[in-house]
């Protein structure tokens, strides 16, 4: 018996029988999806919860307007946008709007916010 000659079986059917085959496959399904769904939620509940160790806790500062002239040679420069911090002496930081500008007291507490140095920026 192939596929094709239960499709013609199927077709032959009437429609009470049809719609009980419809019935009986609905059932399955839900059934397959419920049982599913359950052993998901079982398995959901057994998960070791994450926990974040050594957090540096360092917070950008916000930079101010006027704030380009104060800046020291030590400190760095990155967007609130952006995956790069540079000096100040970079061409990278001149970029850089006032209202995205955020600094850093070294180049070492960028990287551990996540920041690497942007390209063609020199450590001075």
């Amino acid at each position: 018996m192939s596929i094709r000659d239960i499709a013609l079986k199927i077709k032959t059917l009437d429609s009470s029988a049809k719609e009980r085959i419809f019935v009986v496959i609905l059932i399955v399904l839900v059934g397959s999806a419920s049982f599913g769904l359950g052993r998901l939620s079982v398995s959901e509940g057994n998960k070791t919860p994450i926990r974040i160790e050594n957090f540096a806790s360092t917070t950008p500062v916000v930079a101010d307007a006027g704030q380009g002239s104060t800046l020291s040679a030590s400190m760095v420069l990155a967007s609130k946008t952006g995956t790069s911090y540079y000096y100040p002496s970079c061409a990278g930081a001149k970029r850089i709007t006032d209202k995205n500008k955020i600094t850093f007291p070294s180049a070492k507490e960028a990287e551990a916010f996540g920041l690497h140095i942007g390209p063609g920026c020199q450590t001075p």
